[in-house]
């Protein structure tokens, strides 16, 4: 679709230029559309990353939930989950960026803080869900609550998003890696 487009352009203007650097103008070149266009489908350039967050946590979200639910052990949950983030920033840079600029502007802009929060609520619930399959299952032991392990794993995800947007070098570190799988059992266990 031409929104869909239009948020595509906007995450590689926002990767190049940064927030500051989002520009309707710009945006509108990317995509190939007129700027007049951009209007109808968001009404600031604050809206569209809004929604360029939402698109881009829903997809990776539901990878995270759909490896929940098809591991059998909290194990094979941790393996799945570093090689999906491996890939996830190998191939998504852009995406991290993303994640950096929402998290540092939310503090500002009450139009991203509110979807940044309304997004965590809703990750938190669905993960908590898929943890509680999992322990009602069999699949995973840990003893706290749910809701609070899933604001963990998001934290964790957030956290190492950040640092390997920042310090790309990490994306190839075995050791970041390692850890992060060693992090991930911990927390599951």
């Amino acid at each position: 679709s031409k929104a869909d487009r239009i948020l595509d352009a906007a995450q590689e203007v926002l990767a190049v230029h940064g927030f500051a650097g989002l520009t309707m103008a710009k945006v509108a070149r990317e995509a190939h559309v007129s700027p007049g266009l951009l209007h109808y489908y968001f009404d600031s350039k604050e809206d569209m990353l809004a929604k360029l967050l939402r698109r881009s946590t829903e997809e990776s979200w539901e990878i995270v939930s759909r490896l929940m639910r098809e591991s059998s052990s909290v194990d094979e949950l941790a393996d799945k989950l570093v090689l999906a983030m491996r890939e996830y920033a190998r191939t998504h840079v852009s995406s991290l960026s993303l994640l950096a600029e929402g998290l540092a502007l939310a503090r500002n802009y009450p139009r991203i803080r509110d979807e940044m929060s309304t997004l965590h609520r809703e990750g938190q619930d669905a993960f908590s869900k898929e943890l509680e399959a999992m322990r009602a299952a069999g699949r995973a032991h840990f003893t706290g609550s749910a809701r609070g392990l899933s604001t963990m794993l998001i934290a964790l995800y957030d956290g190492l998003g950040l640092e390997l947007q920042t310090i790309s070098a990490l994306r190839q570190d075995e050791e970041t890696w390692t850890s992060f799988g060693e992090s991930l059992r911990r927390l599951l266990r």
